[in-house]
């Protein structure tokens, strides 16, 4: 078990490095006292005042390289350790773990504001630039992000136990936390753990889900915390979606039918992939109108394309799919039954009832991007469009424009969380909370 905590100052790193200490009896180290013994005892707000915080930076490099030397289990880095690309590298190398402890900056100021020993919250606007800039790359670089939310410190240091211990507490029985997560990567900017953790009653307070990067390399490990119950349920974003088909006991008919999965949890001792990706989109578009005897195009031959066509048929509706290499589409096409078209044909596009937009046309950095011209849309139609980031791509706005009702990509992601979560509780999601959560 080998931990580093990075994140923001006055975030909990150094309590939660303490209570992995106590409550496990790990070796741990910090950054920030390191330095302080290397500088005689020289508190860091003098040490930034007197030689600047290039010099603190080369000393706090100095005393990490030190550390990693010793071996010791978790690591509480100083808030800046993250600024210099050597210092990942080093983490890394040596085999650690990075979780972020992600906190908002509103209870960072309440905590350290008025810390006089915090020399960077001295001014707050400032202190707030930096917090926007060292957020995104705690976020890159971490393999786990941990929302501190209103939990004590103790509550994480069980988490991290009961992911990365192998002697825990309750082994061969029954767990004391529910964790879920977002698997994938990237996870930086996954808003997962915002939705999923508002859908946990007041009373739940042992259910906790987080974001977890995985490669393909560690499916294993992940389908064994499963089976284990370290992990009460996972859902699964790219690219991991076709690659653990393989390694579940059952899957569901939806997830065999696209070829992918997005949700993973234990079932009668059976380790169950399941789709709800398709239950997303039926959710979103069955707000505005019914699928039945609709024509629906579908732009794209993709995973995404695959869970719409999958809804499309389900749902009673005239499959059409548009894509720009035309074997991919008829393969499609043949597997879910419909007609193929291209991109330029206007005409067959402007016909259909319902527009699905699966590609990643139109996403960020490529707003001014989309699939098909303004001339494809018409008043009546419902159009969605599966990007979400930018909210209002051209495409919808294109849609727009022509009078058709759009329906942005957020709401797909609402609605398939929404059935995870239900799949989590086994009860019915607070639907109305998880769409307040997604909205601030």
């Amino acid at each position: 078990m080998r931990i580093a905590l990075i994140g923001f100052m006055g975030a909990g790193k150094s309590s939660v490095a303490q209570y992995l200490a106590k409550d496990a009896g790990l070796r741990i180290a910090e950054t920030d006292d390191r330095v302080i013994q290397q500088s005689h005892g020289k508190p860091i707000s003098d040490i930034f005042q007197d030689e600047g915080e290039a010099y603190f930076r080369e000393r706090e490099t100095e005393a990490l390289r030190l550390i990693l030397q010793e071996e010791v289990e978790v690591i509480s880095c100083g808030g800046g350790v993250v600024t210099r690309s050597e210092n990942i590298e080093m983490l890394r190398e040596a085999g650690y773990t990075l979780v972020y402890l992600d906190a908002p900056f509103d209870l960072l100021c309440e905590r350290v504001g008025g810390d006089p020993s915090r020399p960077l919250f001295r001014d707050k606007e400032k202190a707030k630039e930096l917090y926007a800039q060292r957020e995104t790359l705690y976020r890159t670089c971490a393999d786990l992000i941990i929302s501190i939310l209103n939990r004590p410190p103790q509550f994480f240091s069980r988490v991290l136990l009961q992911l990365f211990s192998s002697s825990r507490d309750g082994e061969s029985g029954s767990l004391p936390l529910s964790l879920f997560c977002v698997v994938g990567d990237p996870i930086c900017h996954s808003r997962s753990p915002l939705i999923h953790n508002v859908a946990f009653s007041k009373e739940e307070v042992g259910k906790y889900y987080f974001a977890w990067r995985h490669q393909e390399s560690g499916c294993g490990h992940l389908c064994a915390l499963l089976r284990n119950g370290a992990l009460a349920g996972a859902s699964v974003t790219m690219p991991l979606k076709e690659v653990l088909l393989g390694q579940v006991d059952e899957l569901t008919h939806s997830a065999q039918a696209i070829g992918a999965l997005n949700t993973l949890y234990l079932q009668n001792e059976k380790l169950v992939g399941e789709n709800t990706d398709w239950a997303g989109i039926v959710s979103a578009i069955e707000e505005r109108t019914s699928f039945v005897d609709k024509k629906v195009g579908v732009f794209g031959a993709g995973g995404t394309a695959r869970a719409a066509a999958y809804a499309v048929r389900e749902k009673g509706g005239v499959l059409h799919i548009f894509n720009r290499t035309q074997e991919k589409a008829m393969k499609l096409a043949v597997e879910f039954g419909g007609v193929v078209g291209s991109f330029s044909d206007e005409a067959m596009i402007r016909s259909c009832d319902i527009l699905i937009q699966t590609t990643s046309v139109g996403m960020k950095p490529n707003e001014e991007q989309s699939i098909v011209p303004p001339e494809c849309f018409r008043p009546g139609q419902v159009v969605l469009d599966l990007v979400y980031s930018p909210k209002e791509t051209l495409f919808l706005s294109f849609a727009k424009k022509a009078g058709a009702e759009v329906i942005y990509g957020d709401r797909v992601f609402l609605w398939q969380g929404v059935r995870q979560s239900e799949i989590f509780s086994g009860g019915k999601a607070p639907v109305e909370i998880m769409e307040k959560a997604l909205s601030l």
